[in-house]
């Protein structure tokens, strides 16, 4: 059996592994399984690893691997309470 194999793991394939694996067995509603794969087309993509990616007004994601450098962004970078919309 040949196929084709990719030296690195593509946007792709981290989606459907979260869609798909991970949560679609667990998913019964086509409607469900739809809205979750719409969630991860929006928020696992490469543009989310740029410097200046926003989900939301006031929400980034913070840069870094250490553990401090999270809770740094968490205590000092994001609301304190959350905007109703």
């Amino acid at each position: 059996m040949d196929s084709k194999k990719s030296k690195e793991v593509t946007w792709t394939t981290i989606r459907y592994m979260i869609s798909e694996i991970q949560y679609g067995g667990r998913i019964t509603d086509d409607w469900d399984r739809r809205q979750m794969n719409t969630f991860t087309e929006k928020f696992f993509a490469q543009y989310c690893l740029d410097n200046d990616c926003e989900f939301l007004k006031g929400y980034s994601i913070p840069h870094g691997i250490e553990i401090g450098v999270f809770r740094n962004h968490i205590d000092n970078k994001m609301p304190a309470v959350d905007i109703p919309e």
